[in-house]
């Protein structure tokens, strides 16, 4: 399997349907799940999205 990394920005554009960026991240989201594997992030990660 292979593995994505997705940062802050990543998991907050594809949440916020108003971010300039929210349907290509989703676009390419969808396309790697399909295609290539997982999503692979940190801790750290989930806590600055969640606090944003």
């Amino acid at each position: 399997m292979n593995w994505l990394f997705v940062d802050t920005a990543g998991w907050v554009a594809g949440a916020d349907s108003a971010d300039p960026s929210h349907e290509d991240v989703c676009t390419e989201r969808d396309g790697w799940l399909k295609q290539h594997g997982g999503l692979l992030t940190t801790d750290y990660v989930i806590d600055e999205t969640l606090t944003l």
